[in-house]
């Protein structure tokens, strides 16, 4: 058994302020990225959550050395009492020259006492997005991730190793481009709305027999536009495609069909983006 009680020396202990940040994106849930030589919005907060108030309550934010943070709301007040917050909107400036890659923004709140909380928001320089139509199987990705080894380019899944996948074949037709995957399998990579559309033929690689069944999905700004349904070995390459007008990310999902993942080797052949 455990007895709680209130502690009556409640009043000697420091406010509890914590801090914590933000940054504006395209949707619910999206990656929070940046582009060089753009503005960006992030929120920060310190939210008093102790029973002494906080007293000259003040938010910084900062970034690596180029990028600069301007508050464009109060980011100080003369007290926080339990519960309450302190909201900032800042309006971060990308430096042009930031090459693609993780960069920390830190917000500090400072009070009248010796505690200094702070909170280190991760940002991401994505890779350029695609200015011409492309193979994405020839294009930097965001993120990977794969049921079997390593997700592979032009070549099947394989097996565990990266680089032991053959040549795709999908019902005896070889596909020269494309993307070898094993369910379950996510790839996101970055268009930054400059393209229109995704086409791609997909189906199970011959490499895994007659026991493979997988389904093809593509996502885009966090919402599904694209399903293939469930596909066997026995099946031919099945076209698919998807409009991407202003998507931010495509999202490239492989899943096992709802059978498990045995054999679920999953080709997206010729998969390319049209873009301007």
């Amino acid at each position: 058994m455990f007895r709680v009680n209130a502690d009556r020396g409640w009043a000697k202990y420091p406010p509890a302020v914590d801090t914590g940040a933000a940054l504006q994106t395209a949707y619910p849930g999206a990656l929070p990225l940046v582009e060089p030589g753009d503005n960006a919005s992030v929120t920060t907060s310190a939210t008093n959550n102790g029973r002494a108030p906080a007293m000259t309550v003040k938010s910084e934010l900062t970034g690596p050395a180029g990028w600069e943070a301007r508050p464009e709301s109060p980011n100080n007040t003369a007290s926080l009492r339990t519960g309450e917050s302190l909201n900032t909107k800042w309006l971060v400036k990308v430096p042009a020259s930031a090459k693609p890659g993780l960069y920390v923004l830190t917000v500090r709140t400072t009070f009248r006492s010796d505690a200094e909380p702070r909170f280190d928001l991760e940002v991401r320089v994505p890779p350029p997005a695609p200015r011409t139509n492309a193979y994405v199987s020839d294009l930097t990705w965001l993120s990977s991730d794969n049921g079997w080894g390593p997700v592979e380019r032009d070549t099947s899944n394989g097996e565990a190793d990266a680089g032991d996948g053959n040549p795709m074949t999908i019902n005896g037709v070889t596909f020269a481009k494309g993307i070898g995957a094993h369910a379950p399998s996510n790839i996101e990579f970055y268009v930054g709305g400059r393209c229109t559309s995704l086409a791609a033929n997909v189906g199970v690689d011959d490499e895994e027999g007659a026991d493979g069944s997988v389904g093809f999905e593509v996502w885009a700004n966090g919402a599904k536009i694209a399903d293939s349904g469930v596909m066997t070995n026995a099946m031919p390459a099945k076209p698919i495609s998807a409009d991407i007008t202003g998507a931010m990310v495509v999202r490239l999902v492989v899943n096992d069909g709802g059978n498990g993942i045995t054999s679920d080797h999953g080709d997206w052949a010729d998969l390319r983006v049209t873009c301007a």
